[in-house]
């Protein structure tokens, strides 16, 4: 039997993932989970490692520990191993409930040939397709994650399962990745919205007899941390003195510590230019980093300032794990005079806002008796530079040794008001942060647009006296505001970042009609704006003219000319909304209306008859716009149907000759589609008579036709020709005699230019 060629699997969580029914009590502390196989027996089956694992598919036997292959290059790894019976190896525990949750693990995919359906029950899954591709699973149905992959490396899995909203994140990091700890997927919905707990680690093998058929598993890992955060409060520190112990631990979602599945490197920082951390008070040893050790939860520091004010610590992981960061914001005092500056968070850009400024004295109170002068200045906390200042810079007129001012910043960003005695400088104070956001956003183009044409969009981020906030950085959505029913195209650009003043982008808008243009974001929803109206028009309007019959290039009078009519965006397709009014020149002496007024955006059908002889220019121009169609030229012919009396013999045959012929009398021999119908009178009315048009349809052939007419009596037939347009008609006689006189025709012949051959 040969093996069958399956995806390559390796999927987690999905067919891999189930979940209890009832959630894990949140006071129970769930503890994290490890599995590198490094300390089990080379060759152990997946089974032997410990009640929890089973195989749920295929041969116990082809999922073992080896060491030949491992994410690290030492250590062990479990290998599946291709059979022709599909292998799954699974565990199951009691993972919890708690959101978030990761999952972790490094695989080195096999290849199969076939791809694997999505699971319909678990939580999440991820499949390394046949194709090359890694697949996600959302719902029930597999997505495509943008990443590829090469069947000889290894790559880390990360889900963050959230069981609040039912959804994970999916990160997938290649060996040696250098890159953001970012998710290549976010919100995908898990498999079975019931399930509110973890159960379940499954992993499938790939399957074929042609091609890299192992898949390798290491370090796998189930874990709780959503962040890090203090477990000791803020602090008064005295300027220069080492503060008490502080301690940062990993918490989960609701404040529980987490042991640390690896040792964790963490990063300090200060927004003080003279902060420093320490292992130790005596000797001390400035740092920038610290270690929470493997199973620990938590990690001590000490910590100093040299400058007054209330800098903020942020303590953050080293390699970025998606973890939120602790911040805590220190006090930093001393009881020399000083001012205590005070103002609250957030305010406005280019706004005055009140700050309360305490001169302090040697015991930290309010000294009363102080009146001096004070300067004051900013420090830039994020980001760390700008070139607007705070106004006033200069200030006096404390009462009790308080001074009640109006400030502004006419920029954004965060910033400390630092207050200096402009007589003695070593009296000094510092607010805490303040966050300065703008009034709003400035959306800047050119009135007039064009469908589908990209143009210039400019995003600014103002203060409230309208002018840019350089320092503000954030991400703006955009979105239109219709001023038509009709209009209800999109932006070719759903938002911009602004990073250091305005931003200018290229953008389209793919519908017809007048709109704003509307900016939103920012941390607040009143962080808005609004450019001026914006109309968009066709780029050309599209006037497509039915061609006459062909050898003709010309329409005779009154003969329905078909027109079609279109207006066209920047790309050249079909504006699906276009309500315009479009006039026509040339449109009295062709019979169109003065202009007409598109209901649906759909090709507009119209009919143009020629009222005179001559060559006229028709075109269409859009009324608000001035675009228009090219001119196409419109030959209109007055046209007459002769038809040449003749004699001929009673019981005989007689040739009529008909011929059609222009203004000037010149034989139109551009005709030879026309089929002609006669009316027949009879000197004697008997039905003596009978024409070949009859039984036969008589057509024009370059301008001419010959109609037989035969009569079994003398007497006179006049034949009166009908043309399908309205067309001018001039009718002829055929007089029967006993005997054909030709001299009647000759005359005849000789009406018309040019004349006729004898063989005619």
């Amino acid at each position: 039997m040969p093996k069958i060629l399956r995806t390559t699997l390796l999927s987690l969580l999905g067919i891999a993932l189930s979940f209890y029914a009832t959630p894990i009590t949140p006071a129970a502390v769930l503890e994290p989970w490890l599995e590198d196989f490094d300390s089990r027996s080379t060759g152990m089956q997946v089974t032997d490692i410990e009640p929890a694992w089973s195989v749920t598919g295929g041969n116990a036997a082809d999922a073992t520990v080896q060491t030949s292959v491992t994410s690290s290059g030492t250590g062990k790894a479990l290998v599946l191993t291709g059979t022709e019976d599909p292998l799954t190896v699974a565990r199951t525990a009691v993972y919890g409930g708690q959101t978030p949750t990761w999952v972790r693990f490094m695989i080195r995919p096999g290849v199969g040939g076939e791809q694997r359906m999505p699971p319909t029950t678990g939580i999440a899954a991820v499949s390394f397709d046949y194709t090359g591709k890694i697949l996600a699973n959302d719902g029930a149905t597999w997505i495509e994650t943008g990443k590829t992959y090469d069947p000889q490396s290894w790559w880390e899995v990360i889900y963050k399962l959230n069981f609040n909203s039912h959804t994970y994140d999916l990160f997938l990091v290649p060996e040696g990745s250098a890159d953001d700890f970012t998710p290549v997927k976010t919100g995908l919905k898990f498999v079975d919205p019931s399930k509110n707990s973890l159960e379940i680690f499954e992993v499938g093998g790939a399957f074929s007899n042609a091609q890299e058929d192992e898949t390798y598993i290491d370090i796998v890992t189930v874990t709780y941390v959503e962040g890090l955060g203090f477990a000791t409060a803020a602090q008064t520190i005295t300027q220069g003195e080492v503060s008490t112990l502080m301690s940062v631990q990993l918490q989960n979602s609701v404040g529980e510590a987490q042991k640390a599945i690896f040792d964790t490197f963490l990063d300090l920082k200060t927004a003080s230019s003279g902060g420093e951390f320490s292992l130790t008070e005596e000797p001390w040893t400035p740092i920038t980093q610290v270690l929470i050790p493997k199973d620990a939860t938590s990690v001590s520091f000490f910590y100093k300032d040299s400058v007054l004010g209330k800098p903020v610590i942020t303590v953050e992981e080293s390699v970025d794990q998606g973890w939120t960061e602790a911040i805590q914001q220190q006090n930093i005092v001393y009881y020399d005079p000083h001012f205590e500056v005070l103002a609250t968070s957030p305010q406005v850009s280019g706004t005055s806002f009140p700050v309360s400024i305490y001169a302090k004295n040697e015991q930290g109170e309010v000294d009363t008796e102080y009146t001096g002068s004070i300067g004051l200045s900013l420090t830039y906390i994020d980001p760390a530079g700008g070139s607007y200042n705070i106004t006033p810079t200069e200030s006096s007129g404390f009462s009790g040794g308080v001074l009640q001012l109006d400030v502004a910043y006419d920029d954004a960003g965060s910033i400390q008001i630092n207050v200096l005695d402009l007589a003695d400088t070593s009296r000094v104070g510092t607010s805490g942060i303040i966050e300065v956001r703008p009034a709003g956003f400035q959306v800047q183009a050119a009135n007039y647009q064009v469908v589908d044409k990209p143009f210039s969009l400019t995003v600014s981020a103002v203060n409230s006296k309208g002018a840019p906030t350089p320092n503000y950085s954030g991400t703006v959505t955009l979105g239109i505001e219709s001023l038509d029913a009709n209009s209800s195209g999109s932006l070719g650009t759903a938002s911009v970042t602004l990073n250091g003043g305005p931003q200018t982008i290229e953008t389209t808008f793919n519908a017809w009609g007048s709109i704003y243009i509307n900016a939103e974001g920012g941390e607040s929803s009143g962080l808005i704006g609004k450019s001026e109206v914006l109309t968009f028009h066709p780029h050309t309007l599209s006037l497509v003219v039915t061609e006459p019959p062909a050898p003709r290039d010309f329409f005779y009078i009154q003969e329905p000319i078909n027109l079609a009519l279109s207006a066209l965006s920047y790309t050249g397709s079909t504006i699906s909304n276009y309500a315009g009014t479009v006039t026509f020149n040339s449109a009295a002496v062709l019979g169109l209306p003065p202009e007409v007024t598109f209901q649906n955006g759909q090709t507009l059908s119209l009919q143009a008859v020629g009222q005179l002889p001559g060559t006229y220019s028709l075109s269409a121009q859009d009324t608000a716009s001035g675009v228009g169609s090219e001119d196409y030229l419109v030959h209109i012919k007055e046209a007459i149907l002769k038809v040449a009396s003749t004699v001929g013999a009673v019981g005989g045959s007689v040739e009529v000759p008909i011929y059609l012929v222009d203004e000037e009398g010149e034989i139109i021999d551009a005709e030879s589609n026309t089929i002609l119908s006669f009316l027949f009178d009879e000197e004697n009315p008997n039905n003596s008579m009978n024409s070949s048009s009859y039984n036969y349809p008589i057509q024009l052939i370059n301008g001419r036709a010959t109609l037989l007419v035969t009569n079994t009596e003398a007497e006179t037939i006049t034949i009166t020709p009908s043309f399908p347009f309205a067309l001018k008609v001039e009718s002829g006689t055929v007089r029967f005699g006993r005997y054909a006189t030709k001299g009647v025709g000759v005359l005849l012949w000789r009406e018309l230019r040019p004349e006729p051959t004898d063989s005619e």
